[in-house]
């Protein structure tokens, strides 16, 4: 929908996005009952004392276990190279469309249906040792894009990033599964975090 909003005026897709969350939060507001939360005063010593003996706590414990350590180290260069293609295949793909601002749209479409087939691969590899499935996310993440990455034809490239969802959609529930086999119950909320 918001590729062809976007094809009669860019600022659509912004203006409706924002009418319809607008609009769930006021439904939300009035639908949704929480009983089971106790409103506390804010009180920003605490929470920033608190942010503060996370991160202190969470990075003491990543430093300590090595596992851990490697695993939020790896994570952290495999977005900071990843996820600037998940920021600008926007402009890449408008102009190797001809400028049709609306398939825009359904490529987007097609990343969340591949990331979705990812994740049902990865149910489908029976394995205990997470380390192969691993090695195979990282793989669809990686060679798909050094293949494509000279390429200014929109099909090839827009089956090479369809791939690489495909690992995108393995990468993440995998790496969540591996990080929890290596931390304790009580620590596990406060490393989840740091990790995020």
């Amino acid at each position: 929908m918001g590729g062809y909003l976007g094809s009669v005026n860019l600022a659509l897709p912004f203006l409706v996005g924002s009418i319809i969350s607008l609009l769930g939060f006021v439904i939300g507001l009035f639908l949704i009952e929480e009983n089971f939360v106790r409103p506390k005063k804010l009180n920003f010593k605490l929470i920033s004392a608190r942010i503060s003996g996370i991160a202190r706590e969470s990075i003491d414990y990543g430093l300590r276990h090595k596992i851990i350590f490697w695993l939020l180290l790896s994570s952290f260069l495999m977005m900071a190279a990843y996820m600037p293609l998940n920021m600008f295949w926007q402009p890449r793909f408008n102009q190797l469309a001809g400028n049709q601002i609306w398939i825009l749209g359904w490529v987007w479409a097609g990343f969340s249906l591949m990331m979705m087939l990812g994740s049902y691969v990865l149910q489908k590899i029976k394995t205990k040792n997470l380390f192969l499935p691993f090695l195979i996310s990282i793989f669809f993440l990686s060679i798909p894009i050094l293949l494509i990455s000279k390429l200014a034809i929109f099909l090839p490239v827009f089956i090479g990033f369809m791939v690489h969802e495909v690992g995108r959609g393995m990468q993440v529930p995998l790496h969540k599964a591996y990080i929890n086999r290596f931390i304790p119950a009580e620590k596990r909320a406060t490393i989840l975090s740091f990790d995020s």
